[in-house]
């Protein structure tokens, strides 16, 4: 059972004093901005995504009146790179590839690591009428894993044994993946054998971050932990294991302060079959889930009418598996992933550092079709002087037999 924290009690609780007080922070080369560049800072955005590597974007006031000259790119002499002086160094404060960045968001005694990342993208504005500003856009670390593309082939072992072995394969003298892989052997042990997986002149951190999907699982970078005697490494297993997600409860008119749902039912089907080719038994197999099978039919169960007012007779996948079992398998993934395309939305709430895409929000207050339980697929975090917000994208997965609702205020 899922369980849901109420956002205005935790704020209203002593340890959390700060919540009014929200707050940032911006390290370049584990050092803090100076103060001079923290008061250029117009916004900062953190965005992260379940199919996408999390970036963030800073913008900043890019005119000193003083000097009346542009203060980090647009005014730079030509010995910029090698002077040493306070204002040169500016001109290289946001020069992409260089810098390690870590990204912080949340409140004046709390603040949390968002990310860590490189700057890879540097756009100036020099507008006809306002001030001129320079938007920097870095990506997580794990961008740089991007370096040479392989091709590479398992039998019969699972995703995560895979995963482990990467780290091992070697690119002539030197370790084909800089970092060691940990996985959950728990996660492991639950895993089907996978009679064949093949990585075709890929990333590896691109195949890893595929494979996850695939498996439910999730690619991020643990860094080094002296207390518990572990390295900096790549985590591939399951969400929420290696960074404990946090799931909000947001009503309509308190936390909840924006919320744009869309209703869809054009794009739903009755069933869908697989047919495939078992490489295990050397036959033919085919495999049909419907919306009343035990695997689907409490997904949304409550919006049975916009699944069935006009559905497709079926949808029929043609595919190379391994046996019976997967087939069966992604028959579910597919029209479950159908049944919870029901409802999209968008939101906006306040500021919550904890709320990132594969958490959950129970929404409130907007009756029986639109309230319930919502997977979060992206977010973004927002920072500037109207304050600290975060907009969400999500889709409705709620299993409406089971009650969520804690008492209090959302």
């Amino acid at each position: 059972m899922t369980t849901f924290r109420p956002v205005i009690e935790d704020a209203e609780r002593v340890e959390n004093r700060f919540f009014y007080a929200p707050a940032f922070q911006l390290r370049i080369d584990g050092e803090n901005l100076p103060q001079g560049v923290l008061r250029d800072v117009m916004e900062l955005k953190y965005i992260d995504s379940l199919t996408e590597i999390d970036r963030f974007e800073v913008t900043v006031n890019n005119w000193d009146p003083d000097r009346r000259a542009f203060k980090f790119i647009g005014s730079e002499p030509d010995d910029y790179m090698t002077s040493g002086d306070a204002e040169t160094r500016l001109y290289r404060l946001f020069q992409p590839c260089e810098k390690t960045v870590e990204v912080r968001l949340g409140y004046a005694d709390r603040l949390i690591t968002m990310m860590l990342g490189n700057f890879t993208q540097v756009e100036p504005t020099f507008p006809a009428n306002a001030a001129p500003t320079l938007t920097v856009t870095g990506l997580n670390v794990l961008h740089q894993l991007r370096r040479k593309k392989y091709s590479t082939a398992w039998t019969r072992e699972k995703p995560s044994a895979i995963a482990r072995n990467i780290a091992t394969l070697r690119d002539g003298s030197r370790p084909r993946f800089p970092l060691p892989i940990a996985v959950s052997e728990a996660a492991e042990a639950a895993e089907p054998v996978l009679d064949y997986t093949a990585q075709a002149n890929e990333y590896d951190i691109d195949f890893l971050l595929n494979l996850a999907r695939r498996h439910g699982h999730e690619v991020i970078i643990q860094e080094a932990d002296t207390d518990a005697g572990t390295p900096r490494r790549l985590w591939f297993g399951p969400p929420g294991e290696a960074r404990p997600r946090t799931n909000y409860r947001l009503d309509w008119g308190r936390t909840l302060i924006d919320f744009r749902p869309v209703i869809t039912s054009h794009n739903q089907v009755q069933s869908v079959t697989v047919r495939a080719w078992d490489r295990q038994g050397r036959r033919a197999i085919r495999e049909t889930i419907r919306f009343d099978d035990p695997e689907i039919r409490n997904l949304n169960a409550d919006l049975r009418e916009f699944v069935l007012c006009d559905p497709r007779e079926d949808l029929v996948v043609d595919r190379v598996l391994d046996n019976c079992l997967h087939a069966r398998d992604l028959a579910v993934a597919i029209l479950r992933d159908r049944v919870a395309g029901v409802i999209k939305a968008t939101g906006t709430t306040v500021g919550l550092p904890e709320l990132r895409a594969g958490t959950k929000v129970l929404i409130g207050k907007l009756g029986a079709r639109l309230s319930g339980e919502y997977l979060v697929t992206k977010t973004t975090h927002s920072f500037s002087d109207r304050g600290y917000t975060v907009q969400f994208e999500a889709r409705r997965e709620h299993i409406p037999d089971i009650h969520h609702q804690p008492r209090g205020r959302a």
